[in-house]
């Protein structure tokens, strides 16, 4: 029975004399190294050494056991065929009758995926770590460019029209916007949740993903976009669409960071009939979004394109890539009815196609607002209540909206703007709160407002809010949340259209 059980179990057993030569080996040795029996008896373990461990290491295991000790601890080891992997080893003394050490016997366990595992979780970790600073970073950033873009289209408004001041001012405005949309990207990826899927207009996506790209992916590699601006729908999630954009990039750069090339990104609608495609992919006829991204990078074998989708399978060095990216992309397309195909060829390049299944549904898209396309501006003359711990911000604001017509009382406490409020509470029109506030934040604000008048509107306004997002602060009975930076077209049209609306 001892001897089925060692044959048997699924770890690793080395058996060998007192001088480390193997006598003995189990068959899971053989399955896990890839060394048959035969290979290995009257050889030493180091066979299986990768390097990764110096001398000292080994070194101090052979003091322990060789001074009767059990030693535990864990190996990165080579297999037959070069790959790596890890093991838990346990290596103990065994005694004669005398004392002396006639034999060691290791049990070694493969743990390669456990430690894949861990890898994960912690890189998961991480990435949450980042996406709570990067929330932090957003509130704080998008305060300052609320004051840099409110005052800067104050400055600009109030210089002659086809000025050189006034043009150089409207460049200040435009970088603001810029600013604006790369904190929003950053946002992207500290956002946390289930797949959403809504009628997408990919392209809108695929245009903000690689305004970012191009801030971050060094000047070596030159930059393609063909972008059809008039697509057909998708059903997809836009931050999970924004994710595949992403790792398909990264890795097309990765391919170039060391000789350069050309990044090409062009997105289209075509037209799948039956006879399409059907030697490479298995797509039902209809309309479908393509999205194509090329590199002109160091390309691909044939053995390693059958493979890289697979979890875990990467060709980046150690350390630089986990081997989830082309596999969470391949989950993502699959899970939203598409597909995605590579082409590849050594010292050319490669070209990743994915094709998105197009919609029906029609949905309605509003111009960003910006700088220089300015509509008519609604005005009112309002008593509007405004709070904001930030005093730059606060004056700011003011401004615009006395440059609107409506009458401004500001505060930069919450607690002095509720007893304002409590004091008076029909005096006021409209109440725009900040939600990040020290002492009482904008939601415990809005409840005390609304206790005290229940018809009053509140308009929350933030840079970046993990105490409240826009479906809680309707549920709480706020009547509009907008984000900062503010752009003052935003803010005129969001009060008009809550204060006509009664």
């Amino acid at each position: 029975r001892l001897a089925k059980a060692i044959e048997q179990t699924g770890d690793s057993i080395v058996i060998t004399d007192k001088t480390g030569d193997i006598l003995y080996v189990n068959p899971a040795f053989e399955r896990i190294t890839g060394y048959s029996k035969e290979e290995v008896l009257g050889k030493n373990p180091r066979i299986l050494k990768s390097g990764q461990q110096d001398q000292s290491f080994y070194q101090e295991l052979w003091d322990t056991i060789g001074s009767g000790r059990v030693w535990a601890g864990h190996f990165i080891n080579r297999k037959k065929d070069g790959a790596l992997f890890e093991e838990a080893v346990t290596i103990s003394p065994i005694l004669d009758a005398d004392g002396n050490i006639n034999n060691y016997v290791a049990v070694k366990r493969d743990i390669t995926d456990r430690v894949e595992l861990e890898k994960q979780l912690r890189q998961a970790q991480k990435l949450e770590a980042i996406g709570t600073l990067a929330g932090g970073i957003a509130h704080d950033f998008n305060n300052i460019l609320t004051a840099i873009l409110g005052f800067g289209e104050i400055v600009m408004r109030a210089l002659p029209e086809g000025s050189t001041l006034r043009k150089n001012q409207e460049e200040v405005v435009r970088a603001s916007l810029r600013a604006a949309d790369l904190v929003k990207q950053i946002l992207t990826f500290s956002r946390r949740g289930e797949q959403q899927l809504q009628p997408l207009s990919v392209q809108l996506v695929v245009i903000e993903a690689l305004k970012l790209l191009r801030a971050s992916i060094p000047s070596t590699i030159a930059f393609k976009q063909e972008i059809d601006k008039n697509c057909g729908l998708v059903l997809a999630d836009p931050t999970q669409i924004h994710q595949v954009i992403m790792n398909l990039c990264t890795n097309a750069y990765h391919a170039m960071r060391e000789t350069g090339g050309v990044l090409s990104v062009s997105l289209a609608t075509v037209e799948i009939g039956p006879n399409d495609l059907q030697h490479t992919i298995k797509l039902l006829p209809g309309p479908y979004v393509c999205l194509e991204v090329t590199d002109t990078g160091h390309g691909m074998e044939a053995s390693v394109a059958d493979r890289i989708f697979e979890p875990y399978f990467t060709t980046k060095d150690p350390g630089e890539g986990t081997g989830l990216g082309l596999s969470l992309v391949h989950g993502i397309v699959k899970d939203i009815g598409g597909t995605i195909t590579v082409s590849s060829k050594v010292g050319v390049g490669s070209t990743f196609r994915i094709y998105l299944p197009g919609i029906e549904t029609k949905i309605s898209e509003e111009e960003p607002l910006s700088a220089d396309s300015i509509p008519a501006i609604p005005v009112g003359t309002e008593h509007v209540l405004v709070v904001d711990d930030e005093q730059t911000i606060l004056t700011m604001e003011k401004l615009i909206l006395e440059s609107l017509g409506y009458r401004v009382s500001s505060f930069s406490s919450s607690t002095e703007a509720l007893q304002a409020f409590e004091a008076d509470p029909q005096h006021f029109d409209l109440v725009i709160s900040d939600v990040t506030m020290p002492i009482m934040n904008g939601a415990q604000l809005a409840k005390k407002m609304l206790v005290a008048r229940p018809d009053i509107p509140i308009l929350f306004c933030t840079g970046y809010s993990d105490i409240l997002n826009e479906q809680e602060a309707m549920a709480l009975g706020a009547k509009g949340f907008i984000g900062k930076p503010i752009i003052r077209e935003s803010l005129a049209l969001t009060i008009r259209k809550i204060l006509d609306a009664g």
